[in-house]
């Protein structure tokens, strides 16, 4: 009787954990969501209200070079890399909006 309530409370317990992971995700994700929405679609222009679509796609992808140190990818931790490609997978959502 005594395994079956270890076993039993395992389960809780990963259960448990499962349930507040998949609440961390849902609150990350309605967060960029509603983040989204606000800054940019409100008029926010992060280069300027004069520049292009180029000029504004270049200063992003010159500021996310800076952001990472010119580093690739690869040399950051797996830990990180697993986040970043959560990120990017809420951030291809926000492309359906």
């Amino acid at each position: 009787m005594k395994d079956f309530d270890s076993e039993a409370l395992a389960a809780l317990d990963t259960a448990a954990r499962h349930r507040r992971l998949n609440n961390a995700f849902e609150e990350l994700r309605d967060t960029m969501i509603r983040s989204f929405r606000t800054i940019w679609r409100d008029g926010f222009c992060g280069s300027g209200p004069r520049c292009s679509e180029a000029e504004r796609r270049e200063t992003a992808v010159q500021e996310i070079k800076e952001l990472l140190d010119f580093r690739p990818l690869e040399s950051f931790p797996a830990e990180r890399l697993e986040f970043l490609a959560l990120v990017i997978g809420y951030w291809r959502e926000i492309e359906e909006l």
